[in-house]
């Protein structure tokens, strides 16, 4: 009986000893998935007030369209408000207008295509924007802007005439010109909603030296309009004539 037991009891061994015992072990826990980096983005807007800044330094070029059409078309005098489309990168792609009362197709689009090279800063926007901007030219006045939105053109010509002495001051820093000579200058600026002048630019002048030009430009940097209320700057030229 003995050896029979162990016989029986051998391969009971053999399966206890060499099998083994099957667990059952929990899901591994997964790491959750990386997630991807999220760049940072930058806040996206137009600054207006860099836009408006920025068509203000541009009324040079306008006032050039105006004056080279004028030579041709001297009683050339109205009003043109464009509205002006531009891309996310500040480019201008589109131009509109939306009034207009000059009559001359010329100097409308003179001023559409000058316009069209313009590049308005902005900050990362991937959003376009339309942007409407006035431009005044000679006497032209609309029966709802009242006194206090823009000049007339007589009320700019009447300053200036009243600067006449201070500009003729100038041609006492040389004594290198003709007198009893007449002399013409002609400039070109913007006048911005606070009445300070800005873009000064010399159209033409017969004075031919360098130190008066330069005094009679820099003093008209200096002036000062009356305040208005328009959110544009308002471009003007004058011929201003000195008899010596």
């Amino acid at each position: 009986m003995a050896r029979i037991l162990i016989l029986l009891c051998f391969p009971i061994i053999l399966f206890n000893c060499s099998g083994q015992k099957e667990v059952t072990l929990p899901e591994p826990v997964k790491p959750a998935p990386a997630k991807p980096e999220t760049p940072v983005k930058v806040s996206q807007f137009w600054d207006a007030n860099e836009i408006s800044s920025f068509i203000a330094t541009r009324n040079g070029e306008i006032t050039e369209c105006y004056e080279r059409v004028k030579v041709k078309v001297p009683d050339l005098e109205g009003g043109i408000k464009f509205r002006l489309k531009l891309n996310p990168d500040g480019f201008v792609e589109e131009v509109l207008v939306l009034e207009e009362t000059l009559g001359n197709k010329e100097l409308t689009e003179s001023l559409k295509a000058a316009i069209l090279k313009w590049k308005t800063p902005v900050v990362n926007t991937d959003k376009p924007v339309s942007v409407d901007v006035p431009y005044d030219f000679g006497d032209y006045t609309r029966t709802e802007v009242q006194d206090e939105k823009k000049r007339s053109r007589e009320e700019l010509v009447e300053f200036c005439s009243g600067k006449q002495d201070e500009l003729s001051s100038c041609f006492s820093v040389s004594s290198e010109f003709e007198k009893n000579k007449t002399f013409t200058f002609g400039v070109s600026f913007s006048i911005l909603p606070n009445g300070k002048v800005s873009e000064v630019k010399t159209l033409e002048s017969s004075i031919q030296n360098e130190d008066i030009e330069l005094c009679l430009t820099n003093k008209i940097k200096l002036w000062k309009f009356r305040t208005v209320t328009s959110e544009t700057a308002q471009p003007f030229s004058i011929t201003f004539t000195f008899n010596f």
